[in-house]
């Protein structure tokens, strides 16, 4: 199996579920410095060439969320990454997946992703997928 690892990833991107023989892998949960593995399709969203203010930025926006050094998400985590996605167009679409909430962690979190006017993926059903970004601790 050919793996990718996503430690050198600007921004934050999906991971679609999908046989493709390419695994991607990232370094998640604060301090506990996993590296859970998925095998997929990479879809980066979001990446904009930097925007005058760099906490404009999804991926700062997932950093400066929480006290990244202990990685769980909570309910409380998950509304406010909820939050953050809901304030980009191209992330609107994008939520949490509430019946994975236990197996989310900080930069490895377990989403489900609908097609929108400004997502940046075309004819997927209802993605069951991953939202990864740098690991932030």
């Amino acid at each position: 199996m050919r793996e990718v690892g996503l430690w050198e990833l600007s921004g934050a991107a999906l991971i679609v579920p999908e046989k493709t023989g390419v695994t991607f892998t990232n370094q998640v949960n604060g301090t506990a410095c996993e590296h859970p593995k998925l095998e997929g399709i990479l879809i980066p969203i979001n990446n904009d060439c930097l925007p005058e203010d760099y906490n404009d930025l999804l991926e700062t926006q997932l950093c400066l969320l929480h006290d990244w050094s202990w990685g769980k998400i909570t309910e409380e985590i998950a509304d406010s990454i909820d939050a953050v996605l809901s304030k980009y167009p191209e992330t609107s679409g994008i939520k949490v997946n509430r019946d994975r909430i236990n197996d989310s962690v900080e930069s490895w979190v377990h989403v489900i992703a609908k097609e929108t006017k400004f997502s940046c993926y075309r004819g997927f059903d209802d993605i069951h997928g991953i939202l990864t970004w740098q690991n932030s601790d």
